[in-house]
């Protein structure tokens, strides 16, 4: 399995560009601006003023303009996120299933290993024989399993 750290530290990077566009300048919410400017543009139409309605209309399109914007910024913030969580899910796995798989060189000590049990406590010629060619039969069927 590939690895997929690189690609989790693209997307971090990434958010991290992502975030910085957000206008955290303003100390009241997009909504409130709104808020204010649709009262200024109801004002300013009550009052038929059309100078005013022009600077109200301007201002509370702007507004929006840059509330569209950071809602669009966050949508991308979102789905950055959950290919970042993907990323991660995959990259775990990957990690877990490397841990539980031998080496050759481990599958090899374990071989020895086990031999050197079997020859400790079996005497009997035979059974060793016996042993011996399932042990064989083992490692050749593996051979086979791995060349299909």
């Amino acid at each position: 399995m590939i690895s997929h750290s690189d690609e989790i530290a693209l997307t971090d990077t990434r958010i991290e560009e992502v975030l910085k566009q957000i206008d955290l300048g303003e100390s009241t919410s997009s909504w409130e601006l709104a808020q204010k400017t649709g009262a200024q543009l109801k004002s300013a139409i009550q009052d038929k003023d059309p100078e005013r309605l022009q600077r109200a209309l301007a201002e509370h399109f702007a507004v929006l303009e840059r509330g569209s914007s950071d809602w669009m910024i966050w949508t991308e913030v979102g789905k950055l996120l959950e290919q970042r969580r993907k990323l991660v899910d995959s990259e775990s796995k990957r990690l877990l299933q490397q841990q539980e798989t031998l080496t050759s060189s481990e599958a090899y000590l374990l071989f020895n290993a086990l031999t050197s049990v079997i020859l400790e406590h079996v005497t009997d010629r035979e059974q060793r024989a016996k042993i011996q060619n399932g042990f064989e039969r083992i490692v050749n069927g593996n051979r086979r399993l791995l060349s299909e």
